[in-house]
């Protein structure tokens, strides 16, 4: 082996481990001595390559230690999908000393697990693989749900296909829910059956009956979100209706902060109003592509108004402290207003509403202190013009 050299009887044999977290491997060579001293430790494949060297470190047992992270693309081709590995580890002293080599460690290549299709009702049925490298002779697969090993599934074909209910009594939960599914092999090795390293997850989403969204609007930018009601991870499709059951839109989901699903649309003033419609009431839904299709039921129902054009006419544009500014609040469509609002520096909190959209202000020093512009509101319309209180002293 390319791990020769001298060796010292007072050396022992290092053991080797390997974790194995998806796609990293984290292999330690432990140093069964608990002197303190500095090691370097070297990793071998089955062919004498030298994959990599380390230094030690101290551990938190009393032994020194090294670690080597590989990723499963360093040890595995197309063609290579098992590597046995070695570790030894040496002192730099003249001459050298150099441990006996671990015992060796098989590694395979991890499955792949494949559910078809993901998203089920409960009545519907899903196929799940546990795909092995090829030229593998595998025993048995074993299939598990969210990591939990005490509910295994076993077979020798290496497939299984269930019904969404039996998909949610295996993992032992109710609908909706989304179900992560692993899968190992076994092979028969030395008299023993030894296992694979997990598959990635694959995850099977199980629905039935689908709760309504919720519709909200942010009138300032008109973005209208459909907000599913659900912590399950899948694909689906809002729809986006006016009151006439006239389609507008549709959007693909999207994974929110608050661990939701959520759809969002951007919808232009003129797309949805005209001189002769100033309302629109809007609904969504959201559906799943399976067969058949799941649909929710519609949200509840949301108004939204066009914003008349409120433009705000004072007496004056310039007055002294103790003078009256007389403001009148108007709409460019010469409709009938029930309300008007008058607002100072555009702060809804400080504002004055007049049923005859006419107010009288004095520029008191208090006003001209605290507050130098007023301007007015119609419903929720933006700041338009100002009249300006200047000191009479300015």
């Amino acid at each position: 082996m390319g791990y020769g050299g001298e060796k010292a009887n007072s050396l022992q044999k290092p053991f080797i481990s390997v974790s194995d977290d998806d796609d990293q491997l984290s292999i330690s060579c432990e140093i069964p001595l608990s002197v303190r001293a500095d090691f370097i430790c070297s990793l071998y494949t089955e062919n004498d390559a030298l994959l990599y060297q380390r230094d030690s470190q101290w551990s938190q047992s009393g032994n020194n230690l090294c670690m080597f992270y590989v990723s499963r693309s360093e040890l595995f081709t197309r063609s290579v999908n098992s590597r046995r590995l070695i570790c030894v580890y040496s002192l730099k002293t003249e001459p050298e000393i150099r441990s006996p080599h671990s015992d060796t460690y098989t590694i395979r290549e991890s499955p792949t697990v494949k559910v078809s299709p993901d998203v089920i009702r409960e009545s519907s049925s899903v196929k799940i693989s546990c795909e092995t490298p090829a030229d593998v002779r595998v025993n048995q697969c074993y299939f598990i749900t969210n990591r939990e090993e005490k509910n295994l599934k076993v077979s020798s074909s290496c497939e299984l296909e269930l019904t969404g209910a039996e998909v949610l009594r295996w993992a032992g939960v109710k609908s909706p829910e989304s179900i992560y599914i692993n899968c190992y092999y076994t092979i028969h090795e030395g008299g023993i059956n030894k296992p694979s390293s997990d598959s990635p997850p694959a995850t099977v989403t199980v629905l039935d009956a689908l709760p309504k969204p919720f519709i909200s609007v942010s009138d300032d930018q008109l973005s209208i979100s459909c907000e599913i009601p659900l912590s399950v991870r899948a694909d689906f499709i809002c729809s986006l209706y006016t009151e006439n059951d006239a389609l507008l839109y549709q959007r693909d989901s999207q994974w929110s902060q608050s661990g939701n699903n959520l759809c969002m649309f951007y919808v232009s003033r003129s797309e949805l109003f005209t001189r002769s419609v100033n309302s629109r009431q809007l609904i969504c839904v959201y559906s799943l592509k399976t067969e058949p299709e799941i649909r929710s039921p519609g949200s509840d129902t949301y108004t939204i108004r066009d914003l008349l054009q409120a433009k705000l006419r004072a007496s004056t544009s310039v007055i002294l402290e103790t003078d009256t500014v007389e403001l009148s609040c108007e709409n460019t469509e010469d409709l009938k207003m029930e309300k008007c609002y008058f607002s100072i520096n555009g702060e809804g909190s400080n504002s004055k509403v007049s049923s005859s959209c006419q107010l009288s202000l004095i520029c008191s020093a208090d006003v001209l202190t605290e507050l130098n512009y007023t301007s007015c509101q119609l419903e929720t319309t933006s700041i338009l013009t100002s009249s300006v209180c200047p000191s009479k002293h300015g």
